[in-house]
């Protein structure tokens, strides 16, 4: 949630954002475990970007290319 601007949040924003990210995660995992929702599968092409993202010599054309050759 680092790109949202939560500048109108009291000094303990951090507490308060780990608070509502928790909550939700433990709301998204419920639903997962007793069949309410289910989750699609991850595309391959974010497979292949997450693990271009760990390597050091990774770079923005090497996600781009990545990227162009996903169909969908």
């Amino acid at each position: 949630m680092n790109h949202l601007s939560f500048y109108w949040l009291p000094e303990n924003k951090e507490l308060l954002l780990q608070g509502i990210e928790s909550e939700f995660s433990q709301l998204v995992e419920q639903s997962i475990s007793t069949g309410k929702i289910s989750l699609p599968p991850i595309p391959n092409a974010v497979l292949k970007i997450q693990r271009l993202c760990s390597l050091e010599s990774t770079g923005v054309s090497d996600i781009a290319e990545c990227l162009l050759e996903d169909p969908a």
